[in-house]
């Protein structure tokens, strides 16, 4: 298993088809814009098996922790473990930091649903819990999981830069009294 670094994305027409289908229109930006403004610092690695792609993420290592933003294995490769050691290789390149990845909350009523659910329990197989921070951006209700620790300054500055638009940021007291969405008139707002 080897792990490249992009830094030009006209060498990443393969990355960018499976930026495509992975991700749904609302959900990504055009590929061109990935490692500019507000995504200055990020950093875009190509996972390969034999010469062959097989994942790409996306993410920025902040002093606090790394922030994990587009993570995609490819279509033909899913579920025989590529995921979880493009993760693995992620923690071995800056132990001792906090990974963090927002994902879309559980929701019964929306068509996704299930694939909500595969991937919280994919990144919980993976070492990741939800966290105590949840928002609202574009119409979704996002959850942070995080493997160790978050510092909570630091990760509530960085994503009002990453999503400008997230309002109702929210930090849970307590998970177990709080675990429901719909309990967010006794959440403390930002």
């Amino acid at each position: 298993m080897t792990y490249k670094q992009i830094t030009r994305l006209s060498e990443a027409k393969e990355m960018e088809e499976l930026y495509n289908q992975s991700f749904i229109k609302d959900e990504r930006i055009e590929f061109n814009q990935l490692l500019t403004a507000p995504f200055d610092g990020f950093i875009i690695v190509g996972q390969y098996d034999e010469g062959k792609l097989v994942g790409m993420m996306h993410y920025i290592c902040k002093p606090e922790f790394v922030q994990l933003n587009y993570f995609a294995i490819t279509p033909n490769t899913r579920g025989h473990g590529y995921g979880s050691k493009c993760l693995n290789w992620l923690k071995q390149q800056y132990p001792n930091k906090s990974i963090v990845v927002e994902v879309e909350d559980l929701d019964d009523a929306c068509d996704n649903n299930e694939y909500r659910k595969k991937r919280q329990a994919f990144y919980n197989k993976n070492g990741l819990e939800k966290g105590l921070f949840n928002f609202w951006w574009e119409g979704v209700y996002m959850t942070c999981m995080h493997y160790l620790p978050i510092d909570r300054q630091a990760y509530l500055r960085h994503i009002s830069k990453i999503y400008p638009t997230a309002y109702n940021i929210v930090e849970l007291e307590d998970k177990q009294q709080y675990g429901e969405k719909a309990e967010l008139t006794a959440e403390k707002a930002f």
